[in-house]
């Protein structure tokens, strides 16, 4: 150590130019090791709060990753560590992927179909995928798709886009604790570019979107390495970007990427017996992880991670009704103020928010930019008090159910309280 300071002393100016010199030269060499390899980045934007909000710990493990390009041929995967992750609302890293598998080694291919799986058991839910390919081409892909493909799925008040525009988010769990239900996902990204006719041919016909195991599959046992099913020829477009015959999409369970042996979500070889004579790859049909997922109805289970966790929105966006009545909405308790209800996400039953003038004036000043006197002025005397909702009603002052009323019980009123409250004002987004 002496003889270091002696050094730096004696040298003056030029140790300080040798000590500045070195993170310099370690770029260097990191440069020149770097030289010639392709890299895909990708970006993940999870959890359904922003990161200076409440966090209701829908941030979780950065998933897997696996690239294969428009013919079944993988580029490359990304095997994360188990203390990587990405906190409630937040973007990852760039996530860089090498074209490692490709052939040759580092071809600059386009990335087309994409495996998405939890390898570590802290879920998380996903309101959207970027992907950048060695060509700065870019695609995405977003969590409304996992929502309405049978995922379970949450509100989610990330802003995308200069109209604020919120997906939601689609929850993928390693180990389906709190029920839910799907490890992995498998997508072809260029299916997601958007168009207003192809929004429209989803929204008519959401086969061609979600029953079509190569476009999007949601698994729930999918493991990191395991094939993800491609379309076998590629599937031809219009100009438009809706399919041309839909008939080859819808049903269509493709065929393994890369390996012909293979069968889709499991790793283990087909036996030759199931193979089909085909001039692509080979299938098993008759593989239980083809089938369509079973509908049953999702309710937080008691010991439930988003147990005395609450929600509350003035988003025009978001709806309670919509929440409470899907089958595999999960995550806290909500309240949306533009409907005026609240959802016990423990029973999915709707209850209506009870009235309070001033929290109701607040909310209609909130909604229509108007001040609260200016409220009042619209409201003068018309305002009919004998239609107050008083009893049986969620308070959102207090955070609790309202008893039935006056020496009255009815046991079918929920005890809540809540450990996490945030309330989503309208128009902030904390971005």
């Amino acid at each position: 150590m002496a003889l270091a300071i002696i050094g730096m002393v004696s040298l003056g100016a030029s140790a300080a130019f040798m000590v500045a010199s070195i993170p310099m030269m370690e770029q260097f060499y990191a440069d020149m090791a770097n030289k010639g390899k392709v890299y895909t980045n990708v970006k993940i934007g999870s959890g359904l709060a922003l990161a200076n909000e409440t966090s209701f710990g829908t941030g979780g493990n950065t998933p897997y990753i696996a690239l294969w390009d428009g013919q079944g041929h993988r580029i490359g995967r990304y095997a994360p560590d188990e203390d990587e992750k990405i906190s409630d609302g937040t973007i990852s890293g760039n996530i860089r992927i090498r074209h490692d598998d490709t052939e040759p080694e580092d071809a600059r291919k386009k990335p087309e179909y994409m495996l998405v799986a939890m390898n570590h058991p802290d879920a998380i839910c996903i309101n959207f995928i970027s992907v950048t390919d060695p060509n700065d081409e870019k695609q995405a892909w977003y969590g409304d798709v996992g929502s309405s493909c049978g995922g379970n799925w949450y509100q989610s008040r990330y802003p995308i886009g200069e109209k604020n525009y919120m997906p939601r988010c689609t929850w993928l769990d390693q180990n389906h604790s709190d029920k839910l239900k799907h490890r992995g996902m498998g997508i072809r990204l260029p299916d997601f570019a958007a168009s207003d006719e192809r929004a429209k041919q989803y929204q008519d016909n959401k086969d061609t979107m979600c029953n079509s195991q190569p476009r999007f599959w949601l698994y729930p046992d999918i493991k990191p390495n395991d094939l993800i099913p491609v379309f076998f020829p590629p599937p031809d477009y219009n100009t438009d970007l809706t399919d041309k015959d839909p008939s080859k999409i819808i049903n269509n369970k493709g065929y393994p990427a890369g390996n012909p042996g293979m069968k889709i979500g499991s790793g283990s070889p087909t036996s030759p017996d199931s193979a089909e004579s085909t001039d692509g790859p080979t299938l098993k049909r008759s593989s239980p992880e083809l089938e369509p997922p079973v509908r049953r109805r999702w309710l937080n289970p008691p010991d439930s991670r988003f147990q005395g966790q609450l929600v509350m929105s003035s988003h025009d966006s978001h709806s309670a009704k919509v929440l409470c009545e899907h089958d595999h909405s999960a995550g806290p308790d909500f309240v949306s103020f533009r409907e005026n209800l609240f959802c016990d996400m423990s029973t999915k039953k709707m209850w209506p928010l009870c009235d309070s003038p001033e929290k109701k004036k607040e909310q209609q000043a909130e909604n229509s930019g108007d001040s609260i006197e200016e409220v009042d002025v619209k409201q003068g005397a018309a305002e009919d008090k004998g239609q107050q909702v008083q009893f049986a009603c969620f308070d959102t002052e207090t955070k609790s159910m309202r008893g039935a009323g006056p020496h009255r019980r009815d046991s079918s009123i929920p005890v809540k309280q809540y450990h996490k409250a945030e309330h989503w004002h309208e128009g902030n987004t904390g971005l």
